[in-house]
């Protein structure tokens, strides 16, 4: 995993803390601190800046059944591509 401050995360990027998962939102206060809604019950919690964070993928299964990420991140590890055989 990739370890970053919360700050250098943009809205939409996931991460795990605590042995939770978040999702980033845009929301932002005055202070840094961000809006982040936990990916397993939908719970917002506000996150102060320089939380370090286990920066996470999001895969989904495209047409052929293929994992693709929905964000692509620099030198991250991609994923090989396999054909289907039926």
């Amino acid at each position: 995993m990739i370890t970053k401050y919360l700050e250098e995360l943009k809205s939409g990027n996931c991460f795990a803390l605590e042995d939770q998962k978040y999702i980033t939102t845009i929301d932002h206060k005055k202070n840094g601190s961000r809006l982040c809604i936990s990916l397993t019950d939908g719970s917002p919690r506000w996150l102060p800046s320089d939380t370090i964070v286990s920066y996470l993928s999001i895969y989904f299964l495209d047409n052929n059944n293929n994992f693709s990420p929905i964000i692509q991140i620099d030198n991250a590890p991609s994923i090989i591509k396999t054909n289907n055989i039926s």
